[in-house]
């Protein structure tokens, strides 16, 4: 357990406690099962070996040790540590609420949703199992000089480990220093022994015997996760992944580099708790209830921090969650219930807005910076379609038939130094006509217009060619074609394109929608292109 002489408060223990009251499933149960039913381990490992080397030895607690690995020998298939719906999950690496912790590590940069939610649940399993063998021998009747020693345990728990990442934070009142964090590559050395007080010590045996049972435990051990019949399996060998063991300066450097401000980081990371939240939200049956519980969760943080004195942390955290609540009533605020878009509430408010919680904990400070800022949800308020009435309307007839007649793109010119501020450099805007072919990029009109472009209107009337200039150097010449006629088309011609934060593949069409907003990298600015308005 961390040794904490009283828990401390701040944001994130009160981020941890609220989203543990508002969830039925914990988050390291949910993310160890996987989308499965059930989730065990299995070793490969040469028990009966390993007990006769221990026997050999003639000291007592190998002794007990060696009965314990003489029963494990005798057991077949995995030993189920986990299964959808248990009301008491046993181990504490899968039930602790700091285990959302890891999310505020850098582990979100580099991975999608499901490579991340399965990394985090490979990780806790871990943990899982190194708990679950040092209860069955102390079950076994080992004698407490064995069953109670666990200099490896208390580096190897997640609940060290959680307030570690506490610790790390910066916040005060958490105390295990030598607590190891877990690694995004493996590292197969052993944890740190006792400090020596030679070889035939009480302590140093004691050591000695754990070291023996992890390391057999650690050889050639799989994670299984199966379906409720247990017979539908998936096969995961284990990465141990430790590190850290000592908390000597080098360490700590490295260990503050676990942390970073990447925007992309924090929403992958944020949609893997909305995931989770949306899933096992006990109030969440219907849409509206995940909203209010989201935001129950998002004012009970802002709280805290104004009380931590973090007041400026405390309104961006608000204006943007606000905003958010904004874009999605004017989005979706008609659909009843049933009907509203679960999965469009999970990536268009959940994940941003969970993003921006872990983005706050951690950072305690400028969240705007990392690009949680409501101006950036502001600007495009007022360019949003505007919600069409329902089927039974008796106005419906009343409803304007006409079509519209232009598109007006609002290009955002953004310095890199200034990526992820929401703060631009300079916004214009360009309005063309519906029909029209939008060439975009740092020289467009480089191209034979005839050639690639020679697409007719449904009038087999050539179609009118615009250019739109993206000054940068790194930008390509050519880098997108917007077409306008029958939908707003987009062909990416330029490898560094994002979209709703996805980068996209050079030759792909995309159908953009009013309020989309595609972004180009360059090397000394961003252009940010949102379909502003059709008219």
């Amino acid at each position: 357990m961390p040794k904490l002489k009283q828990l401390p408060r701040n944001a994130y223990e009160t981020l941890c406690a609220e989203l543990a009251r508002a969830t039925t499933t914990p988050f390291g149960a949910w993310c160890a099962l996987g989308g499965r039913e059930a989730v065990g381990y299995v070793t490969h490992a040469d028990f009966a070996q390993a007990a006769e080397r221990c026997e050999r030895i003639g000291v007592t607690v190998f002794d007990e040790l060696a009965s314990y690995l003489r029963t494990r020998a005798n057991e077949d298939g995995p030993r189920w540590l986990l299964t959808a719906g248990d009301a008491d999950v046993e181990a504490k690496a899968l039930r602790d609420p700091h285990a959302i912790g890891l999310l505020c590590l850098d582990y979100g940069r580099d991975h999608a949703l499901t490579q991340l939610a399965s990394h985090v649940g490979n990780l806790l399993t871990q943990y899982a199992i190194l708990e679950t063998e040092g209860r069955l021998l102390a079950r076994m009747g080992a004698s407490s000089s064995i069953a109670s020693f666990s200099p490896i345990e208390k580096n190897r728990s997640f609940a060290s480990t959680g307030a570690k990442i506490g610790q790390l934070m910066g916040y005060v009142g958490y105390s295990e220093k030598d607590a190891e964090l877990p690694l995004a590559i493996p590292s197969a050395a052993v944890p740190s022994s006792p400090k020596e007080e030679g070889p035939s010590s009480p302590r140093y045996v004691q050591y000695r015997a754990r070291q023996v049972l992890f390391r057999v435990v650690e050889a050639h051990l799989d994670i299984v996760r199966a379906s409720v019949t247990l017979r539908d399996r998936t096969v995961t060998p284990v990465a141990w992944r430790w590190g850290f063991a000592q908390g000597n300066r080098t360490d700590v450097r490295e260990r503050a580099g676990l942390i970073g401000r990447e925007h992309a980081k924090w929403i992958t990371s944020g949609r893997v708790l909305a995931s989770w939240f949306s899933e096992t939200c006990e109030r969440g049956h219907v849409p509206s209830a995940l909203a209010n519980e989201a935001r129950r969760i998002v004012d009970a943080v802002a709280e805290q921090c104004d009380r931590n004195g973090a007041p400026q942390t405390a309104r961006e955290l608000l204006s943007f969650a606000d905003a958010l609540g904004r874009r999605w009533a004017i989005m979706h605020g008609s659909a009843k219930d049933e009907l509203a878009p679960t999965n469009a509430m999970i990536n268009e408010l959940l994940t941003p807005l969970f993003a921006s919680l872990l983005c706050c904990v951690t950072l305690r400070s400028e969240i705007a910076s990392s690009g949680f800022d409501a101006v950036v949800v502001e600007a495009g308020l007022s360019t949003l379609p505007a919600q069409g009435l329902p089927a039974d309307d008796p106005h419906e007839s009343e409803a304007p038939t006409g079509q519209a007649e232009y598109v007006t793109l609002r290009v955002s010119k953004v310095p890199v130094t200034e990526r992820g501020s929401g703060r631009a450099a300079s916004v214009e805007s360009h309005a063309f006509e519906l029909g029209t072919i939008v060439r975009i990029g740092r020289s467009p009109d480089y191209a034979d217009a005839p050639t690639p472009f020679s697409r007719t209107t449904t009038d087999d009337v050539p179609a009118t060619i615009e250019s739109l200039e993206l000054l940068d150097p790194s930008v390509s010449r050519l880098a997108l074609v917007l077409r306008t006629e029958d939908a707003l088309e987009l062909e990416i011609l330029n490898q560094n394109t994002y979209l709703r934060g996805n980068q996209q593949d050079k030759g792909t069409t995309l159908q953009l929608e009013p309020g989309d907003a595609v972004t180009v990298l360059g090397s000394e600015h961003d252009f940010v292109i949102e379909v502003a308005q059709l008219g």
